[in-house]
């Protein structure tokens, strides 16, 4: 269930993403920004669980 999720939902991310970047005009160097600590599926897998813990 969850690879059927990512794989939907991961090749729209990644156009998003690179649409995102290419909108804008750069103010650094190709990767001087930060550096993703997750994976796609780790941020996936954290959404959801963010998504499913109550708030109080």
């Amino acid at each position: 269930m969850i690879a059927e999720l990512v794989a939907e939902v991961g090749a729209l991310w990644h156009e998003r993403h690179q649409a995102r970047l290419a909108s804008r005009p750069r103010k650094r160097a190709v990767g001087a920004g930060a550096k993703h600590r997750l994976v796609f599926v780790d941020r996936v897998l954290a959404a959801l669980v963010l998504s499913r813990t109550p708030v109080s």
